[in-house]
């Protein structure tokens, strides 16, 4: 669950090193009569810089797939490092679909670029590619990318709307740090691992859900999500790490799902919640309102009030960090879906009931894992429930 620091090391000493960041030995205008630089690795191109000045580029730059020039045909395959680095002037780019990376900084500190379409040809990006792009309100990601990298968006303040493509398996550390005008992000459940401090001041974000093929909330991922209301926890999710929704000062009211089996310390710091509800059946120790580092805030253990599974109050009460709500009280289960206050087969046949209906006439209390639909995937919910 921990980033690798090995890996992190790594990627830096890879933007360090850039073994392809240096000035073109092509220069060559496109038909709008722009100048771009290349470095030719064969009959293949990558777009670069002018000098190590950087800043090379300005107004509307359209990339070409191919070209010719001195008899030889020439493919653009790569954005370099550095390519369009604190080109200021820069307001818009057409990357071309014969593109298969974009490098370290290619589009960083790009101040007046206010939209960009990775085409889904792009399959690999270095870091902090868009970085302190202050201007960049649209965005569509490859749906051939495999991870967003470190920094990918960090303080582009002005993108407020993202949605992850289906196929992204990672989102690195910092991905859309500072992203002060985001208010939506869409994540799909091809996602299985999001970096510390991943969405850290996006402090108009409202809402989020976490999909149940995330494992972990990383330290400080939501830290400072000061406009954040609702926050969706899907079942699977095992941790959620120190400071990971510190200072979250619109939180009133969460839900954490029973697959939870560890909560650290200041996870919720500064959060003063109104209503707790804990699907957890076997509660393990947290840090409590006097360890000086609680879970949940001062004013969450004293005035709000925790929600537990009907049968598991005493368990919550004797429990370390949980005994010290100061009101816990029991709930029936979700999935005893025909109250019968037990979960078994018979709650099976309430969803195999409602699987005969079309999706428009189902009841979304029946769509267990949130998918938009009730199938056999919400049944097997109820099996793996009944083997617990």
């Amino acid at each position: 669950m921990k980033q690798s620091f090995l890996h992190i090391f790594l990627l830096l000493l890879l933007s360090m090193t850039a073994e392809n960041a240096s000035a073109g030995d092509i220069a060559v205008k496109n038909e709008d009569g722009v100048t771009i630089y290349y470095k030719s690795y064969g009959n293949e191109l990558m777009v670069t810089y002018r000098d190590n000045n950087y800043n090379s580029y300005s107004g509307n730059v359209v990339i070409p797939d191919k070209f010719e020039y001195n008899g030889t045909w020439y493919k653009v395959t790569t954005i370099g490092d550095n390519a369009f680095l604190n080109s200021t002037g820069l307001t818009s780019v057409t990357i071309p679909n014969t593109v298969w990376r974009l490098g370290n900084y290619s589009f960083k500190g790009c101040t007046g670029l206010t939209s960009v379409i990775i085409p889904n040809s792009v399959t690999e990006t270095g870091i902090s590619v868009f970085q302190d792009c202050t201007s960049l309100a649209s965005l569509t990601i490859s749906n051939s990318l495999g991870t967003i990298e470190y920094s990918m968006f960090e303080s582009c303040s002005k993108l407020d709307n993202v949605t992850i493509p289906e196929g992204v398996t990672t989102i690195r550390p910092r991905a859309f740090f500072g992203c002060t005008s985001l208010t939506s992000i869409t994540i799909p459940r091809s996602v299985t691992s999001i970096g510390g401090a991943t969405f850290r001041y996006c402090s108009s974000l409202k809402a989020i859900t976490i999909p149940g093929s995330v494992e972990c909330i990383e330290s400080l991922m939501f830290e400072d999500c000061s406009g954040l209301e609702t926050v969706n926890l899907e079942e699977g999710l095992r941790a959620i790490e120190g400071y990971a929704f510190s200072r979250c000062s619109s939180l009133t009211t969460i839900t954490i799902p029973r697959s939870v089996t560890s909560i650290k310390f200041y996870a919720f710091q500064g959060v003063d919640f109104s209503t707790i509800t804990s699907y957890i059946k076997n509660p393990f120790a947290i840090y409590g309102k006097t360890s000086g580092m609680g879970s949940f805030s001062v004013n969450t253990f004293e005035k709000s009030t925790l929600f537990v599974l009907a049968g598991t109050l005493e368990k919550y009460q004797s429990t370390e960090g949980w005994k010290d709500f100061a009101n816990i009280e029991e709930v029936s289960d979700p999935y005893d879906l025909n109250g019968d206050e037990k979960v078994s087969t018979a709650d099976i046949q309430v969803i195999i009931n409602e699987m005969k209906k079309s999706e428009t006439e189902q009841s979304p209390d029946y769509d267990l894992n949130n998918d938009g639909k009730v199938s056999t995937a919400d049944i097997q919910i109820i099996i793996n429930e009944m083997k617990l």
